[in-house]
């Protein structure tokens, strides 16, 4: 993994050079025994996406029996069964990546039962090549939670041609196609009825005509807004005011984050942190953060980070995701989700990378000392990240110390083999 000097809670910045193999995909064996075993049901309900993002497509199934894991196996429509690419699953949905939106495509799945048992193949169900570039796919999709009722979430993004648009959403995770659909006449929607306490995803995609479509955007997601044993905020663990700033020792480099604005997004104030760089084999990228607070939750935007990997420019998408809660007690946890598009100056095809994260309280009114300085009431929190990209899964996990009226004072986070740590040196509070 290419290593950056970034402030560790950026730390998913760092996926934007990784790529790893496609160990989970292999072409099938064209002699694999395609009979079934009669006792070994076979999964129903199979239904795929469109595709999302010009390059992938959701699947889900509903189990045949008692089974616990599916082989599905896919390819160019039209071809032969034991010639295709085969992926395995234990859940009851997966994102099939890398695939190309101008070939039409057939997927198959089975159960498998045991080590000698698999089901009959449920199937074709087909997914057909994205129309012309006359239907551009919206951009820049933000999904807010209305700040006076956490039923409604505001949507808006950015259109080409287009004077419809339909949106599907459903709670995050849930496969394309099996969500809710609405159609709107402008580039903006408020969705109604959701549940506070649950964390929900949102898609988009042009209606040119009664026959063009454009692909889904990539998700955008809002996350709950209560958890168990939460309530008010304990205190403030990110202090925010205009000029605000703290020096880090990263490894031993240092930097400056700096309060230099606010901005809205969905009709919520954000705080804007200078833009933040970072180098390292080669490569190097930039990119814009904010700090939003709400009744106890820390939620963290970052924006889309501009990219120069050894002479190869591109631009990553940014995300959003919680990284404090200071109002739920010690071991109880948070989860949300996000999905992020890396298009390369002189690469075909965008790299998407789908990222699931948990949040967890270690430990609440501690005292710590970092570099020579004691500080009282703080909370440790462990985030675990992990990003799929083309099938393959990577795994982050960092520890930040929040102290109480002064923000982070300390971050470690650990990847692969490696680790990096941040130290607070001084402060500047206004």
């Amino acid at each position: 993994m290419t290593k950056f000097k970034y402030f560790s809670i950026f730390v998913l910045l760092l996926t934007a050079f990784t790529f790893t193999s496609c160990e989970d995909i292999e072409p099938i064996d064209p002699n694999v025994v395609l009979n079934p075993t009669p006792s070994c049901a076979k999964p129903a309900s199979f239904q795929a996406s469109d595709f999302i993002g010009g390059t992938n497509v959701n699947l889900s199934w509903v189990a045949g029996g008692e089974e616990e894991s599916w082989e599905i196996q896919y390819g160019i429509s039209g071809f032969a069964l034991g010639s295709g690419t085969s992926v395995f699953s234990e859940e009851t949905n997966v994102t099939i990546s890398s695939l190309v939106s101008s070939n039409d495509y057939q997927f198959y799945i089975r159960s498998n039962c045991d080590e000698s048992e698999v089901s009959a193949w449920a199937g074709p169900i087909a997914v057909n090549s994205l129309p012309s570039a006359s239907c551009p796919t919206p951009t820049n999709l933000v999904a807010a939670r209305v700040a006076t009722d956490a039923t409604k979430v505001n949507l808006s993004w950015t259109t080409g041609t287009a004077s419809s648009w339909e949106v599907q959403y459903g709670i995050s995770g849930f496969a394309l196609g099996t969500g809710t659909t609405l159609i709107t006449n402008s580039p903006a929607a408020e969705i109604t009825g959701l549940q506070a306490s649950n964390s929900y995803g949102f898609y988009v995609r042009a209606v040119c005509s009664a026959t063009e479509k454009s692909g889904w955007t990539a998700v955008a997601t809002v996350n709950s807004t209560t958890t168990p044993g939460g309530g008010g905020t304990s205190g403030d663990y990110w202090p925010t005011a205009l000029n605000n700033q703290w020096t880090y020792d990263q490894d031993g480099s240092n930097f400056t984050m700096k309060i230099i604005g606010t901005d809205n997004f969905g009709g919520l104030n954000y705080y804007k942190f200078s833009p933040q760089s970072g180098t390292g084999g080669g490569s190097s990228a930039t990119a814009t953060t904010w700090l939003n607070k709400n009744n106890g939750v820390y939620s963290l935007k970052i924006g889309d980070l501009n990219i120069n990997s050894e002479g190869m420019t591109g631009l990553q998408t940014g995300y959003e995701y919680i990284v404090l809660k200071d109002n739920i007690a010690v071991n109880q946890t948070w989860t949300g989700n996000y999905s992020q598009t890396t298009t390369y100056s002189v690469m075909p095809m965008p790299i998407v990378q789908n990222t699931t994260y948990t949040g967890k309280i270690l430990e609440k009114d501690a005292t710590v000392t970092v570099n020579g300085d004691t500080y009282p009431n703080v909370i440790k929190v462990h985030i675990k990240q992990e990003t799929s990209t083309f099938g393959s899964v990577s795994i982050t996990n960092t520890e930040y110390w929040y102290a109480k009226n002064v923000g982070v004072v300390n971050t470690i986070t650990y990847f692969g083999t490696g680790s990096t740590q941040s130290i607070l040196l001084s402060y500047i509070l206004n």
